[in-house]
């Protein structure tokens, strides 16, 4: 039970920092950074193509979509652990 729960935190914190990931990006690039890697030369020079930014948002999107199915089917083995001890 307790190697489930740290695995369930484990995985809603993997939610929290892929959520956030764009948030960091934005605020290196507004502090003069290159974006982790998006924009070589920071933000003046930086040419945002169009499929960039959509490659981007559907990886993030897949992953979040993925992290939250694990936290519903962690959340379902606990109910179905917790039914199963108590009886």
């Amino acid at each position: 039970m307790l190697l489930l729960r740290l695995l369930f935190f484990g995985v809603v914190f993997a939610a929290v920092v892929v959520a956030a990931v764009p948030t960091f990006i934005l605020v290196n690039l507004s502090n003069g950074g290159n974006g982790f890697g998006i924009c070589d030369g920071g933000l003046g020079n930086c040419d945002f193509s169009f499929v960039a930014s959509v490659e981007l948002s559907t990886a993030l999107m897949l992953v979040l979509i993925v992290l939250v199915a694990l936290v519903r089917i962690g959340v379902h083995l606990s109910r179905r652990m917790r039914s199963e001890g108590g009886s």
